[in-house]
């Protein structure tokens, strides 16, 4: 998971599968379990968005929409 830098930081928190290749390094990465990521993703308050080339949300086994 790629978490803001700042609270204000226009950027989403992203989550990636742990083997993605195109993780921004301007960005904190964090590591989070299959759990932490399904609840991050769903939790309207963070708002997290799924890696839209690795689609974490297709290996855990989820529907965001």
């Amino acid at each position: 998971m790629e978490t803001k830098l700042r609270p204000d930081d226009a950027l989403p928190v992203i989550v990636h599968v742990g083997t993605c290749s195109i993780r921004q390094g301007r960005r904190i990465p964090a590591e989070i379990s299959a759990h932490q990521a399904r609840i991050v993703l769903a939790d309207r308050v963070v708002a997290a968005e799924p890696c839209p080339i690795c689609r974490p949300e297709i290996k855990l086994g989820i529907n965001l929409e």
